[in-house]
């Protein structure tokens, strides 16, 4: 893994790269090579008949090839670091758009498209004027060839007079002499247009080595037969620190040990170094120093196969791949296809998202999407657990695997994996101390080093220890005590009278309840700590984990879909435990009755016939519940003209100049040829001229020599100037794309052809093709065109017999290339197809290479890719057979011709009805014509190519410009009283979903406010709406009485700052991602400022603590930050701009409960300060599950199905018994259920 951290430019650009240089790769061995060796072969055949016909000429000719020799390997030498300066370029382009394209929100919300379109411009202005270096060596190195070919040819002629004069050969000897060194000729020079394009594939091959030629550790016979659970796992003394950052040591001298068969907890604060022991288990890294060992065999002397065949890491970032629900839990197991449908089933219902699937309209078969993006953060979680469960390694390492869990749902697969670890080694890596039991083994890690270590029992009792300060940390007010201390003794008196039918409770899961696993003490800080508080003292679920769940709440969603909870069965008993049916029992049923009044008006669910829905919360990208296809739309049918036609409306008047010089040039050379052919032919002549020889011969000569010059000079203006125009056009069209896809709205990203694999390969790959078409096409055509025409036009004046005859062959070749450049157009749009697909199962492999290579699927991501690159081969070879067929009839056609001119034009001399003069005037004109179109034709599959490129990238530039953001030009100086007024909403792409029904809220300036709810009644829905993230009914919100549709979105953005759950940072430094989105003319864009706010973060200690302080450089390619510090870099990120309203959108969910009462101090304290200097105090909104979050709050609002169904005070609303209460207590079964029966 060290290999991929010490990517400067991070792994998802490595995977874009790694893409391009197979492309580079693939461009320069087809064509090129192929047209090179051919070219190579011709000149050797030419030179060997040129050596025969007359040697001492040939070799005269041939004399200047040495300083050829010398002057291509100089150029090369210069084209080739400018290619790689170039690629490295390229490759900083494309990790900023990836990364804004990743974490979009945050790039909206903090006004940072500006800031992402001048990073990315930066970035491909340095590449361009790389490839302007390239260019200009490129194209003086074809001038100076050119000239030193044609001009080889002046003392041919010299030597090849004197050879007549002495009768040492004959003229007819000569003759064929120069006709084969021309032709010789002909063939180098056409090799020098892929000269660029084959530096390319050396440089692109020479970095694909250098990648397969990494080191891979092999299987160690001696240790095959290791048993992983007969080894306790220990750490001597180990040293670490990460690759990517060596001077910053993670851990410092740690000693433990991890006994076999035994579960292990490990705890402390974010930053302590906790997760980093499972990568090294694991053994992504190796310790800097020290040993870490199973049993007396060091991990290092293990090999990679064996250890992770044996251990498995679950990361609290879980990794879904894009296929099926099914086939992702399969993957738990080395064969997934061997997996029966029962097993997978019997691991989700473990994890207890069996029914939530089965919810689905396709069931296990639904696919996740890319990330998992189709399921919620608990549901990823829960799908993880599955696939770890159907894998049941004998080593299990949990880094916070319920992070994204209520606390019911937390406990009971916590409980769950407990029952299902006992006898095998586990370690679970958690800041939640209210999952660790009184005998359970701990862990406390403190700034990479042991604190404290022990049974959790003998280390609640050391006063003043470090796990103490946890505990407490973790607690809740005496407020939330007295409110719970209230239903203490009627749930006491239910669990005892449940205790009675514990017979039937382990008839269904044979597990203990929670309150029997921990000492009182425990079990009321635990119980009291949770939301579900009532719920979790249930009998009903405090005897077993409940293994489904129909509505599941999650705390870390974006989205909302329709789940339905209905009894899965006719025969299902009165209770639904916990959404799955069991089939009644007399003795069951019993046991329900006997249970009594109370406990079925806390937690029973009675099912309802008419399937009631209930909003959940889903991500945004795909809609939950329905399979993910493919919903590719191909690009408009651009033709090449409506292509080249936006070039010069594209253009800055600099680049219009160089683009009429550029073709002005273009066209000059393209008529010195048909003139150099002409003077060639009366050079020619002069053999046959014995009496004015010498004469005629130094007169042509030297025109031939002058024409050589001015062909040279004018081919690299042409070549120089056309290509610059052509990067400089498609850069504009990056530049445009991006601004565009930036100003999109959400919607649009859901749709699998936006995915952001395949708009960066157009960004990348797709634009360098698009590029070739201006800048090697086009002016290859325009030269083509004026050769043709002039050609055509001298020789019809001259020999117009000769001339129609090969023009009455034409329509011939014509519908030949017409008919290559459709085949090759359809057959390129399915390959580039095919290749996406291909490129997306690379790039999804690289992105979550952690989780590929903790899973061992290395070998299934090998086959499925190679599926997909025979899919690519497939159609290759057809495209070969196809193409093929026509590019091999089309150069035969011009060889045709060339046979067909010369035996015409011998008919026409043998009946003197021309001179011979006319007859090798037009023969030198057509054969030097049919030369250029034969090289032009040898392009045409690459055009279409091109073309298809094109197309991609020009679907991104014209995208719409106008939507819902860009409506208002208002602009107000402050943000005060907030209103929601009956407020409907539903997302743009789930129409049927109503997400807000008749919403009506009241924000007034300077309060602060938690909205809280279960998942899926519309929380996180109001913070999108409050930031235009999408569009609101008109009207229906008003900020400081200003409709929000009139508002001008940057201002409103500019005041109301936002704290989600997803973490977002951007490839630069700590300050630089701070004070992200601020211009740099802003006040707050001051180092003052970022220390401020990082302080009031928490964040500024470790920051200062770092070798480089705030410009430490972070995200995509920088040092890696745990998830905590990540969170409290994006807090301090919303303080620096120091809002008129801060949202805080389950903000601390990634903190451990000390850093999290750092923000709640800090926001505290601001507002506090604000209120005493008199200053206006700042809004808050915190959308929250946490007890802690809402009473800080002024006020606290009850959402219930996207509706206000309380609002008042913290105390207030406890003391009220209604349904924010009943949720405190865990009662949301319940209140979902008052909910629908309202009708809600």
């Amino acid at each position: 893994m060290s290999w991929f951290d010490q990517r400067e430019d991070g792994i998802g650009t490595l995977a874009s790269m790694i893409n391009s240089h197979t492309k580079d790769l693939e461009a320069s061995t087809a064509l090129p090579l192929g047209m090179a060796t051919r070219d190579i072969l011709t000149s050797l055949s030419c030179l060997s008949m040129s050596f025969y016909s007359s040697w001492k000429l040939t070799a005269v000719m041939l004399a200047t090839m040495p300083i050829i020799a010398i002057l291509v390997p100089l150029f090369s030498a210069r084209i080739q670091p400018n290619i790689e300066a170039q690629t490295i370029q390229l490759g900083t382009a494309t990790k900023h758009a990836t990364n804004a394209f990743s974490v979009l929100d945050t790039v909206k919300c903090y006004n940072g498209q500006l800031q992402e379109q001048q990073r990315y411009k930066h970035a491909i202005k340095q590449a361009a004027s790389c490839y302007y270096r390239q260019i200009t060596w490129h194209a003086g190195q074809t001038a100076v060839l050119r000239f030193i070919t044609l001009g080889m040819f002046v003392q041919g002629f010299w030597y090849g007079s004197t050879l007549i004069i002495d009768d040492a050969n004959s003229a007819g000897r000569n003759f064929t002499a120069f006709w084969s060194c021309l032709l010789a000729t002909s063939s180098l020079m056409a090799i020098v247009p892929h000269i660029m394009e084959l530096e390319k594939g050396k440089m692109a091959g020479a970095q694909l080595c250098m990648m397969l030629a990494v080191s891979s550790q092999t299987l160690s016979p001696r240790f095959g037969q290791l048993q992983a659970s007969a080894h306790d796992i220990t750490f001597k003394n180990v040293w670490f620190s990460y690759p990517a950052h060596p001077d910053r040591m993670v851990l410092k001298g740690i000693d433990l040990s991890f006994l076999s068969g035994k579960m292990t907890f490990v705890t402390g604060r974010s930053g302590s170094g906790k997760s980093t022991l499972g990568q090294l288990i694991i053994k992504f890294y190796a310790p800097s120093d020290g040993i870490v060992a199973f049993g007396e065999l060091e991990v290092q002397t293990i090999s990679c196969a064996w250890i992770r065949n044996n251990a498995l890491l679950v990361e609290q970032n879980s990794v879904l791949f894009n296929t099926t629900i099914k086939e992702n839990i399969a993957l738990g197991k080395r064969d997934p296809a061997s997996i029966a449908f029962k097993e997978v089933e019997e691991a989700a219902e473990f994890a207890s998202i069996k029914d939530a699937i089965e919810d689905m309209p396709d069931g296990f078969n639904t696919l996740v999407g890319s990330e998992g993006a189709a399921l919620s953060g608990g549901q990823v979680q829960r799908v993880a657990l599955a696939r770890a469960r159907l894998r049941d390694p004998p080593i299990l390492i949990l880094d916070e695997p319920t992070s994204a869990l209520d606390q019911v749902n937390r406990l009971a697969v916590v409980d769950a994996i407990r029952e299902w670890r006992k006898g095998k080694t586990t370690i679970i890596i958690t800041h939640d101390v209210s999952q660790i039991r009184p005998d359970d083994f701990v862990y406390v890690l403190e700034d990479g080093k042991v604190a404290e270590e022990g049974l959790r029992k003998a280390l609640s009792k050391t006063s003043n220890s470090l796990f103490q300060e946890l505990v407490k940390s973790s607690r809740p007010s005496r407020q939330a005590d007295r409110f719970t201390g209230t239903t203490l003794a009627t749930l006491s008196e239910i669990d005892k009278r449940y205790a009675e039918h514990q017979d039937v409770r382990d008839e269904l899961y044979p597990m203990r309840p929670f309150s029997e696993l921990l000492p009182e003490r425990e079990w009321s800080t635990m119980r009291r700590s949770s939301r579900w508080a009532t719920a979790l003292e249930s009998p009903l679920l405090s005897g077993w984990a409940p293994r489904t769940s129909t509505v599941i709440p999650q705390p870390q969603v974006t989205r909302r879909s329709v789940v339905h909870l209905s009894p899965r069965s006719p025969n299902s008993p009165d209770l639904n435990w916990g959404g799955q049916s069991r089939v009644g029992s007399p003795r069951l049923a019993q046991s329900y009755r006997a249970i009594g009044p109370e406990l079925r008006d806390i937690s029973s669910i009675q099912p309802r016939n008419d399937s009631p829905q209930y909003v959940v919360e889903e991500p945004r990208s795909v809609s939950l519940g329905k399979s993910v296809e493919v919903q590719r739309q191909c690009p408009p049918d651009y033709t090449t003209k409506s292509i080249l036609a936006t070039v010069w409306p594209t253009l800055a008047s600099l680049d219009r100049a160089f683009l009429v010089a550029g073709l002005a040039a273009a066209i000059i050379f393209a008529a010195s040829t048909p003139v150099f052919a002409f003077s060639f032919s009366k050079l020619l002549r002069t053999f046959y001229d014995p009496v004015e020889h010498k004469a005629m011969a130094l007169k042509y000569s030297l025109v031939v020599l002058a024409i050589a010059a001015g062909d040279a000079f004018t081919l690299f203006v042409a070549f120089s100037l056309i290509q610059r125009v052509g990067q400089s056009w498609v850069n504009t069209f990056r530049e445009k794309a991006l601004a565009r896809i930036l100003d999109q709205p959400r919607d649009f990203f859901e749709q699998d052809e936006n995915g952001i694999s395949r708009m960066i390969s157009c960004f990348d790959h797709h634009a360098e093709e698009m590029q070739h078409m201006l800048g090697r096409f086009a002016g290859n055509m325009v030269i083509v065109i004026t050769t043709v025409v002039v050609a055509i036009t001298w020789s019809l004046t001259s020999c117009w017999k000769l001339t129609l005859v090969m023009l009455a062959c034409t329509p011939v070749v014509i519908v030949i290339i017409k008919s290559l450049k459709n085949v090759a157009g359809t057959i390129e749009a399915q390959i580039a197809d095919e290749e996406e697909q291909a490129a997306s199962i690379f790039a999804e492999a690289f992105n979550s290479i952690k989780t590929v290579r903790t899973l061992t699927l290395e070998d299934w991501f090998r086959m499925k890719h190679q599926r997909a690159v025979a899919a690519v081969l497939k159609t290759g070879f057809k495209e070969g057979i196809y193409v093929g067929t026509f590019f091999g009839l089309s150069q035969g056609a011009l060889l045709f011709l060339t046979a067909i001119v010369f035996h015409y034009g011998g008919v026409l001399l043998y009946t003197q009805q021309v001179t011979f003069e006319d007859i090798m005037q037009v023969i030198t004109l057509l054969l030097f014509s049919i030369s250029t179109a034969t090289s032009t034709m040898a392009s045409i599959p690459k055009l279409t190519a091109c073309r298809e490129s094109a197309s991609r990238l020009l679907r991104l530039v014209n995208l719409p410009q106008v939507s819902h953001e860009s409506d208002g030009n208002e602009k107000i100086e402050s943000v005060d009283d907030i209103v929601f007024q009956n407020v409907h909403f539903r997302y743009p792409s789930r129409t049927e979903t109503l997400v807000l029904r008749d919403l009506n809220l009241q924000i007034r300036q300077g309060n602060s406010i938690a909205i809280v709810g279960a998942s899926g009644s519309g929380k996180s829905t109001i913070a999108s709406l409050l930031l235009k993230l999408y569009p609101a009914q008109p009207s229906a919100i008003k900020i400081s009485g200003h409709k929000i549709e009139g508002l001008e979105t940057r201002t409103l953005r500019r005041l109301v700052a936002m704290v989600s759950q997803t973490l977002a940072l951007f490839p630069t430094s700590i300050s630089a991602n701070i004070v992200y989105g601020l211009p740099r003319s802003d006040p707050l864009n001051d180092p003052a400022n970022v220390r401020a706010a990082a302080t009031a973060a928490g964040i500024h200690d470790f920051v200062s603590s770092l070798p480089n302080g705030y410009d430490t450089v972070i995200g995509e390619g920088g040092m890696g930050l745990s998830g905590g510090q990540a969170q409290r870099i994006a807090v301090a990120r919303a303080l620096a701009r120091q809002p008129h309203v801060l949202i805080l959108d389950e903000a601390t969910s990634a903190l451990d409960q000390e850093s999290a009462g750092v923000i709640r101090e800090s926001i505290s304290g601001l507002r506090k300060r604000q209120r005493d200097k008199g200053e206006k105090v700042m809004t808050v909104i915190v959308i929250t599950h946490c007890r802690e979050m809402m009473q800080m709050c002024d006020r606290v609002v009850m959402l219930d199905r996207g509706r206000v169904v309380e609002d008042g005070g913290y105390e207030e609303l406890l003391k009220m018994e209604g349904q924010f209460a009943g949720m405190m207590r865990g009662e949301v079964w319940k209140v979902e259920r008052e909910g629908a029966n309202k009708g809600v």
